[in-house]
């Protein structure tokens, strides 16, 4: 613990005369801004601390040259314990001209305001740690009172609650996990919708194109097959066969009727024959009568 007394300190500061003005102000303002300063320190030794406070650090906002009240002002910071704030303003006066003297003793209460300030940080730094490293422990017994607060939930439910505490207590780390997996699931997204739109989606749309054409050409197969099928017999049968397929679904099995048998094709062999017979006959009186000539 420090044994430097701020507030004894204070006891060392008088009401500035005209001897002891420096130019911080207007040449027109240097009497008044003095008055203001005696009238601060009064108000502090007869006990009216936060008044003094309050007119002091007016005083330094308005005149930053103002040495003695940087000074006066530093010191009462650091007897309120405000030495973070006693540092800066001590600082700011120490870059100012003064007396020797009081700059020795503004030395002094610098290093010491300083020294404060540093293990006030320090000390921060430290419980910042300890409340980062007992944050695990903290989950730990929140997730085990939410548990004792829900007897109902069977033994498997408290399992999975217990190996899943960043469904409550999300990490930084965690939240920036999760992110990324959200990212990577869009990008994915996007690149599936990609490689149907410009890969899958015109092999659907040829396709189709194909299956278009290929009915438009039955459809005018069919319509040849109804126009022809009045003057050839077979092309309507032909027809009617394939109408039955379309209609039952399977391919229709030729009848025995509708298969020429062996005799007839031996009747029909023989008609052509007979038929060339018939136009050969008539040419032995020609070759006779060509011989007699």
């Amino acid at each position: 613990m420090s044994l430097f007394n701020w507030k004894l300190r204070i006891d060392y500061f008088r009401p500035l005369t005209e001897a002891d003005l420096s130019f911080f102000a207007p040449p027109g303002e240097l009497y008044r801004v003095a008055a203001s300063y005696n009238a601060a320190l009064n108000l502090y030794v007869s006990g009216q601390e936060d008044q003094a406070l309050t007119a002091l650090a007016q005083i330094c906002r308005d005149y930053p040259l103002f040495p003695q009240a940087n000074h006066l002002y530093g010191v009462l910071l650091g007897a309120t314990g405000k030495f973070a704030e006693a540092e800066d303003y001590l600082g700011r006066a120490h870059l100012l001209e003064m007396e020797a003297e009081e700059k020795q003793q503004l030395d002094q209460e610098l290093r010491e305001a300083q020294r404060e300030a540093s293990a006030i940080r320090r000390e921060n730094a430290k419980i910042h740690r300890r409340e980062r490293s007992l944050t695990p422990v903290k989950k730990q017994i929140a997730m085990e009172s939410i548990l004792q607060k829900a007897p109902s939930l069977d033994q498997e439910t408290s399992d999975s609650i217990h190996k899943q505490p960043s469904l409550i207590f999300e990490s930084p780390q965690e939240k920036r996990k999760t992110a990324q997996t959200i990212m990577v699931a869009v990008g994915v997204g996007i690149l599936i919708l990609l490689v149907f739109f410009f890969y899958w989606r015109p092999q659907i749309l040829a396709g189709q194109a194909l299956e278009i054409e290929r009915i438009e050409k039955l459809d005018w197969l069919e319509e040849e097959l109804h126009q022809r099928a009045v003057d050839y017999p077979e092309v309507g049968k032909i027809l009617e066969d394939y109408q039955a397929w379309l209609t039952s679904g399977r391919p229709p099995r030729p009848s025995e009727d509708s298969r020429p048998s062996g005799p007839g094709l031996a009747s029909e062999a023989t008609v052509p024959s007979q038929e060339a017979g018939a136009t050969n006959a008539p040419s032995a009186p020609i070759e006779e009568a060509s011989q007699s000539e």
